[in-house]
């Protein structure tokens, strides 16, 4: 059992330019994690020890949310004044195993898993948003202020490994991976 808590609040300001005007500044970025996970776990061997196997499932709930006031170019008179603010949320759901076994006496194995996994992502642009203020309470065609994706993925992994000596590992592996962690930045 691994299990997983994230409850961080931040505020950062910053002046990018570097100088006495607000060309390019942050003021309030503030931003607000939350995450709650678990994983369940099920190791053993079986057939006099030749077969190690892994089985578990995994479960992530998070929920990110942000708002950044930014200047710029405030010169003279007064510049330009932006705010991004955005809520994020991801919820995972997966379920993996994997079998490692020893092939004769010799130090040959070979190693088989799979992982399927489901994520619904979430980003919502808050109302004081500057893009939803502009756009009004009904944006145009094609655009949402809610926008969410379901994938679903299976990963798979097939190995063969020779241990020549306790300091030699031989080993070749293919492997089918996806990862959605970037998810959000697509929708």
């Amino acid at each position: 059992n691994v299990l997983g808590f994230v409850d961080l609040d931040s505020t950062l300001s910053t002046d990018s330019d570097g100088t006495a005007y607000n060309i390019v500044s942050t003021v309030d970025a503030v931003a607000y994690n939350r995450q709650f996970s678990e994983e369940l776990q099920l190791i053993g061997k079986l057939r006099d020890d030749r077969l190690q196997l892994v089985t578990g499932l995994y479960y992530s709930d998070e929920k990110y949310r942000f708002s950044q006031h930014g200047e710029f170019f405030d010169l003279i008179f007064g510049g330009q004044f932006q705010i991004n603010a955005f809520e994020l949320k991801n919820r995972t759901l997966a379920a993996y195993a994997q079998g490692t076994h020893r092939l004769g006496d010799g130090g040959w194995s070979a190693t088989l898993g799979a992982r399927y996994t489901s994520e619904d992502v979430r980003k919502i642009q808050l109302p004081e948003d500057s893009i939803r203020l502009v756009l009004g309470p009904n944006p145009p065609a094609g655009y949402e202020y809610d926008q969410s994706r379901t994938y679903n993925r299976l990963s798979w992994q097939v190995g063969v490994q020779n241990e020549v000596t306790d300091s030699l590992l031989l080993y070749a592996v293919a492997r089918r991976a996806g990862s959605t962690s970037s998810a959000t930045s697509a929708l």
